[in-house]
């Protein structure tokens, strides 16, 4: 813990500030009250910075999904500055790594694998650093002053470095940022309530929407790359539709990494995506040019390469426990003929109970290798999970009981 460096700027913005405005927010309410007018507040503010990131940052500058024009950009890199989340050029060129380096330890910058590691130099991972991979996807390395000084990608420059408002917003990124989060919202609530009231409850509730939002953003660094489906590409980020009422459409995170150009998150006319209905209305209205779609028969061959990735990933992986398994049971028939004469009636039971345990997950792990082409990661998680408990609980208690040490 003494090791760690924080980086304080951030954890200003993205803790400290927030947490300000919500306390603000309390003493507010406990002094007026709170009408239909500051819930408006938080509710658009919120939808507004979302569709500034996710048409803006994301779809427009990160991936290159469509074209507007500069009048549209200015407006986006505006309001996209009073998310807090960064310049445009920097939010891209961290995208880029990202996507180019997804889920690789030490070039994805939040992947949640971070503290995953199974074995060293080896692409397994285990579900122990789990939690401490969500917070570290999520926040915790904005927050890390130790990571080395970051760098804008050559990618995100040789796209966006000739673009005058990215540039723009670059320079005066701070400036932006403090007057939309401030100046902008009290000019708001003044121009609609008329009053120095109303000025500080659009000041309070939007920079409250505003942080909420935030957290949004976070969440699909973490969250949408913790849960989900997995039908277009083999990896962390997943398909979760429940949440298109928070992410406007950016819950499409399976596809979105499998097809990142395509301006579509979610790519079938059902699955509802704010973001791709907005700018096919700008194609409409002749605001957005040269937008990406990915022709259906890739997505169709591209759904079918991930199945059979998938089956042979998942196949593998019941072999490796499987061979652990086997290994583990003969490794306690061993030691149980050779030391079942020197030990209690009570601590040959407990080796019993241990052999039968691993017998047990054995006949599991048959049933499981018969129908590998059904069965979820997560039931392949849970038995590895079995299997390494089992094998700490023998192995403490054969060296506490029976005076050797016992290896796996």
């Amino acid at each position: 813990m003494k090791n760690i460096k924080i980086n304080y700027i951030a954890g200003f913005v993205l803790i400290v500030y927030p947490l300000i405005i919500c306390f603000l927010g309390f003493l507010y309410w406990n002094k007026f009250g709170i009408s239909t007018f500051e819930i408006i507040c938080i509710i658009a503010s919120f939808y507004t910075f979302c569709i500034s990131v996710g048409v803006g940052i994301h779809r427009l500058w990160a991936h290159g999904s469509y074209k507007t024009n500069k009048f549209i950009e200015f407006v986006l890199a505006v309001v996209s500055a009073g998310t807090l989340q960064g310049p445009v050029l920097a939010w891209v060129s961290d995208h880029d790594k990202h996507h180019s380096y997804t889920d690789v330890l030490g070039k994805d910058p939040h992947t949640p694998l971070k503290y995953c590691l199974l074995e060293e130099n080896k692409n397994e991972y285990s579900t122990k650093g789990k939690l401490k991979g969500f917070f570290w996807s999520h926040i915790g390395w904005m927050l890390d002053g130790g990571a080395p000084r970051k760098q804008i990608e050559r990618s995100a420059l040789k796209r966006l470095g000739k673009n005058k408002i990215i540039m723009w917003q670059f320079k005066n990124y701070w400036s932006i940022a403090i007057i939309v989060n401030t100046l902008v919202p009290f000019c708001i609530g003044y121009a609609i309530g008329g009053s120095l009231q109303y000025s500080l409850a659009g000041f309070i509730f939007i920079g409250i929407g505003r942080a909420i939002q935030q957290q949004a953003t976070f969440c699909i660094n973490s969250v949408v790359h913790f849960f989900g489906s997995k039908e277009y590409i083999n990896s962390t980020a997943g398909d979760i539709p429940s949440l298109f009422f928070v992410f406007l459409g950016e819950n499409w995170h399976n596809f979105h990494h499998a097809f990142p150009r395509d301006y579509r998150n979610g790519h079938k006319w059902y699955q509802l995506d704010v973001h791709k209905w907005i700018i096919a209305l700008m194609e409409k209205l002749g605001l957005a040019n040269d937008v990406v779609r990915t022709p259906r028969e890739r997505i169709k061959a591209k759904v079918e390469l991930t199945k059979q990735q998938f089956s042979i990933n998942i196949k593998k992986q019941l072999n490796d426990i499987d061979t652990m398994l086997i290994k583990l049971i003969e490794t306690l028939t061993k030691e149980m003929d050779k030391h079942l004469s020197q030990v209690s009636t009570n601590v040959s039971n407990k080796l019993i109970k241990f052999k039968q345990k691993a017998l047990f997950l054995e006949k599991r792990m048959e049933y499981l290798i018969n129908n590998s082409n059904s069965i979820k990661q997560e039931e392949i998680e849970k038995i590895l999970i079995k299997l390494k408990r089992l094998e700490l609980d023998s192995s403490k208690y054969i060296a506490t009981h029976c005076e050797f040490r016992f290896k796996i």
